[in-house]
């Protein structure tokens, strides 16, 4: 670091900034530095978008110049051999830089992201049941919920709106979206119409297929309320189908 004093500015050079009162002006924010001579000779910039000149005791160059080469290496705008500024260029105190924001704000701003990202995706899992679950025979994904007055707690409903044929995804559905036997699932097809039931006894599947009543999967006191179509059973073990209806 170098110290001097002109016209009253206590100058203080160092490694990557320059201070004029205290006033902070760093290196990498200089550009177009130029160098005026004359009877006072100054170095002249661009500092925030504002002309500056800084001038100094002919005698002290030899102290001052390495450090406004320093400034001149960054600075692709310098020019330390270009032709002499006017000699009327103002010399106000610069504005203080402020303090460059600590990196670990970006960590937390990364941080806060990710965590809406999560809470987000734990909002839709609510919203929706759960995630979705492949079963042979039915392209759409199944998701189940509830029924909000369901007194058993252990009927679920899903809904899908496709060509599905019961006898074709029965037992798949009953491998991937079973939690234990003690649960009757409603499958709620727009596609068809249609709602069906699954039921396990034992080693066999009770399939039954409805008319589909308007507003029946909002219920448990309404689904299933519609003419029967059709039943069949499905043994658990072989996948044999027995036609009751």
């Amino acid at each position: 670091m170098y110290e001097t004093t002109h016209n009253g500015i206590k100058y203080q050079f160092c490694d990557d900034h320059l201070s004029l009162n205290g006033n902070i002006i760093r290196y990498e924010m200089m550009d177009d530095i130029k160098h005026r001579g004359g009877d006072s000779p100054a170095f002249v910039f661009r500092y925030n978008e504002k002309q500056f000149a800084l001038p100094y005791p002919p005698d002290e160059l030899p102290h001052i110049l390495p450090y406004m080469k320093t400034a001149s290496l960054i600075s692709p705008d310098a020019d330390l051999g270009a032709p002499s500024a006017p000699a009327d260029v103002p010399h106000p105190a610069p504005d203080p830089v402020p303090p460059a924001a600590p990196k670990k704000r970006k960590r937390v701003g990364c941080f806060v992201a990710l965590l809406v990202v999560v809470i987000l995706a734990v909002v839709g899992c609510i919203a929706t049941g759960g995630s979705g679950t492949h079963v042979d025979g039915i392209e759409e994904e199944i998701v189940t919920s509830s029924f909000s007055d369901d007194v058993t707690g252990s009927w679920r409903v899903c809904t899908i709106s496709e060509s599905a044929d019961p006898e074709e995804y029965a037992l798949s559905y009953y491998e991937n979206c079973f939690a234990d036997d003690d649960t009757l699932h409603w499958i709620v097809n727009f596609g068809t119409n249609t709602t069906t039931s699954i039921l396990a006894q034992g080693d066999m599947l009770t399939v039954t297929t409805h008319e589909y009543v308007d507003g029946e999967e909002h219920s448990a006191k309404e689904i299933g309320g519609g003419m029967t179509l059709g039943e069949f059973t499905v043994d658990i073990g072989t996948g044999e189908i027995t036609v009751l209806q």
